[in-house]
């Protein structure tokens, strides 16, 4: 599972993708979407969750824990 990496497309949303592919984030760990909206947004430098572009790869596991990650965007 590690590396796995989304492209985004045009009408994508974080939500819509921490959605599609919950069982790849977070590196196993069960988490909300909440959760795991902010391990995505960590893990990609995004500050706005609402701010992503078209062509932007995403990863959407790696380095970062889980159940430590700011929620409070």
């Amino acid at each position: 599972m590690a590396g796995k990496t989304y492209v985004v497309v045009k009408g994508d949303t974080l939500s819509e993708i921490c959605e599609r592919f919950k069982a790849d984030i977070g590196n196993g760990a069960t988490l909300n979407l909440n959760e795991r909206m902010a391990y995505v947004a960590e893990l990609n430098h995004i500050s706005d969750w609402d701010l992503i572009y078209v062509g932007q790869v995403l990863k959407l596991n790696g380095s970062a824990d889980p159940k430590k990650v700011n929620t409070t965007y």
